[in-house]
């Protein structure tokens, strides 16, 4: 088991990774943790922290404010939406200006670490190790790779993974 930390603990200087949910709150969803999302992300901005992230995590948060804009835009249900944007791909090219955001995470000084072809295989035996999904595992196989023990996730399939340190919002 990991140790699980109020992301607002996270000592000044730790190399740290993003993962996508800390995004999504600051930049989609209001809920209880988007303040101290906001808080952090500036503080990393500000280069308090060393922040990082992969290609799988913009790739994430790009689609869910994709998926978003949609959903207000056009008044979908959210379980329709993904279908609706299958169906109707001008109305994706359309909401291409809502993806600007994804364009602040390079802003903020997040350096994004690459995804090597190796580390997809390798993740797989974290998958087994940890339970975790396709995506989790590969990022977390990312984090390993570049020594970096610290994870800024609400999360909690991270909780379970001894070799690092989740911080929380």
């Amino acid at each position: 088991m990991g140790r699980v930390i109020p992301l607002d603990q996270l000592p000044p200087g730790t190399p740290v990774f993003v993962d996508a949910n800390i995004f999504i709150y600051h930049f989609i969803y209001e809920t209880v943790e988007s303040p101290s999302c906001t808080t952090f992300l500036r503080r990393l901005e500000a280069g308090e922290y060393r922040g990082c992230t992969s290609p799988i995590v913009v790739s994430e948060v790009a689609h869910r404010l994709l998926v978003f804009a949609a959903i207000q835009r056009h008044h979908l249900e959210p379980k329709n939406a993904v279908r609706y944007l299958k169906e109707h791909p001008d109305h994706v090219k359309a909401l291409g200006a809502d993806l600007d955001a994804v364009s602040e995470i390079r802003n903020m000084g997040i350096a994004v670490l690459s995804v090597e072809p190796g580390d997809v295989f390798l993740s797989l035996t974290l998958q087994r190790q940890y339970g975790l999904m396709n995506n989790d595992s590969a990022n977390l196989q990312v984090m390993l790779r570049n020594g970096i023990f610290s994870i800024a996730s609400n999360d909690s399939d991270f909780d379970r993974i001894d070799a690092i340190t989740v911080y929380k919002p």
